[in-house]
């Protein structure tokens, strides 16, 4: 919102995106339309925005953890060489 999520939806709508473009039904431009027409304020928007994104982010997690071929590393104990040197073992090991 702060980076210009309004002026963007409000351009968006400016050049007719009617309401069975796909993005409109995106996290943060439905909000801010559904505010738009004075279904919420911005205020509620915004906070259904956070909401919505925290629980989309933990979906994804939740998804992309069942998949075996997914490493991940955590980056609070590992260098970005450490991190490099493990991704390009596992390709030679491919």
């Amino acid at each position: 919102v702060r980076d210009g999520l309004v002026e963007e939806v409000e351009r968006l709508l400016e050049r007719g995106a009617g309401p069975a473009l796909t993005a409109r039904q995106a996290i943060g431009y439905k909000e801010i339309i559904d505010a738009f027409n004075g279904m919420m304020s911005m205020d509620e928007a915004r906070e259904l925005i956070k909401m919505r994104s925290r629980r989309y982010a933990k979906r994804q997690l939740s998804w992309f953890k069942r998949d075996d071929r997914i490493a991940w590393f955590d980056m609070d104990e590992c260098t970005i060489d450490e991190v490099v040197a493990d991704i390009l073992h596992r390709i030679e090991a491919a």
